[in-house]
């Protein structure tokens, strides 16, 4: 029986938000810098947690973003509809994309477009995420046969710097915890403040065809959120992923906090116990338990260089 707890962080689905997978990445490469170094607070975390990550999942769309149309959104689908907002492609229980949204009419209408697709998974990037949460679940601690569970998602989209959280009756444990998540981020060690306040968002959690509302809706875990990372514009300068990545490091932190303090696991050859994760631990080796994977395009090549942007006038939050 796997031994540890798991938490899926998704980055980069919307094209246009470049922020979002060095942000991931960054997060990544800190929880791996401080395993190897012998902190004894992530070691204990990832002995408890494995954390698996796709840090950018619309691998096409991004390639677009940096070559043609800089505020570009969904996928790069041509054929049938053409393109697809990838978050609004997830499958729920009535899903039907018909009611709700219709196919761009233009390329200039296709930029910004929430259009949900033909069917639910009609996308390579929400089939690859379904895949990558399903896969990862059969691994989680809690899962059985029947019944497979994630500790925690995260799916980390710009702008806007707040997380968007479970409404639903019942859940006011999850609304703590991921105030509390949104609290460290507001304190993390940044060079430069959020343009504004760090929030809780319950009213984007309903948007149908979402990620978060279908890895809960689908009974993965109630733990399942979006970040909006810092900003006011889907343009960034640079100079801010360091302090978008300490945001979400830090948030990330008090999620595996969460799941490490409600999760003993039995103590086995491949399962340190916590007395192991002392700074006299100086082997270096680094877990598997921290680890991202590559996107889930497969209309063509891209890069996830994951580079900041210049200067373009306009835009709103995508909200998810």
């Amino acid at each position: 029986r796997p031994s540890r707890r798991t938490l899926v962080v998704i980055g980069g689905m919307h094209a246009r938000e470049w922020v979002s997978p060095p942000s991931v990445l960054y997060m990544l490469t800190k929880l791996l810098e401080k395993y190897a170094l012998g902190d004894a607070l992530v070691r204990r975390l990832l002995h408890r947690v494995d954390v698996r990550a796709l840090p950018l999942l619309n691998v096409d769309g991004y390639r677009f973003t940096r070559s043609s149309t800089r505020y570009w959104r969904p996928n790069r689908r041509t054929t049938g509809l053409g393109p697809v907002d990838i978050n609004r492609n997830f499958a729920l229980r009535g899903w039907d994309c018909t009611r709700r949204s219709v196919p761009p009419s233009s390329d200039a209408s296709a930029e910004g477009t929430t259009y949900c697709g033909g069917a639910a998974f009609s996308e390579p990037e929400t089939r690859a995420v379904r895949d990558f949460v399903n896969a990862t679940a059969a691994d989680d601690a809690l899962s059985t046969p029947s019944s497979r569970k994630l500790g925690a998602y995260l799916d980390v989209h710009s702008f806007g710097h707040y997380l968007v959280v479970s409404e639903k009756p019942g859940d006011d444990d999850v609304r703590a915890l991921f105030t509390s998540m949104v609290n460290a981020a507001a304190q993390a060690p940044v060079t430069t403040p959020a343009s504004g306040e760090w929030y809780i968002d319950q009213s984007l959690f309903a948007i149908p065809g979402a990620s978060d509302l279908w890895t809960y809706d689908a009974g993965y875990t109630r733990l399942a959120g979006t970040v909006e990372l810092r900003g006011d514009d889907f343009v960034i300068s640079a100079n801010q992923i360091k302090d978008s990545g300490e945001e979400l490091y830090a948030m990330v932190i008090v999620l595996l906090q969460h799941l490490a303090d409600n999760y003993s696991p039995p103590l086995t050859a491949s399962t340190p116990s916590d007395s192991s994760t002392s700074d006299n631990d100086s082997s270096g080796a680094v877990p598997s338990s921290a680890s991202g994977g590559g996107g889930g395009g497969d209309r063509g090549g891209g890069t996830d260089d994951g580079g900041g942007g210049g200067g373009v006038d306009g835009g709103g939050s995508d909200g998810g």
